[in-house]
């Protein structure tokens, strides 16, 4: 019997062909730019895309009490994450850090 396969396959492998062509991306790209200021870049373009979801999906923001919560979990949990991503990428070699992430 073959298999059903759905959308959410189709998206499935597209993330993932995302996802692993993001080490070939950053190590380009940080060939070019500093690393912090390429993360920058990055990390902007992100926010603003993140806002445009929100306000498509009509999703309200989070109420303000929340937000140096949010801003200390981003911080460890993503800043922290992305200096020591891009900081592998400049010392090793894409494969290597694919295998290791």
């Amino acid at each position: 019997m073959r298999p059903h396969v759905t959308p959410i396959d189709g998206l499935l492998l597209l993330m993932t062909i995302f996802w692993g062509s993001n080490f070939s991306i950053v190590k380009v790209a940080i060939s070019e730019f500093p690393a912090f200021a390429f993360n920058t870049i990055r990390m902007a373009i992100a926010a603003i895309l993140f806002l445009g979801l929100l306000r498509f999906y009509r999703e309200p923001l989070p109420r303000r009490s929340d937000w140096p919560t949010l801003a200390g979990l981003a911080i460890v949990g993503h800043f922290f994450y992305q200096l020591c991503f891009i900081e592998g990428i400049v010392r090793t070699s894409v494969s290597n850090s694919s295998l290791i992430l």
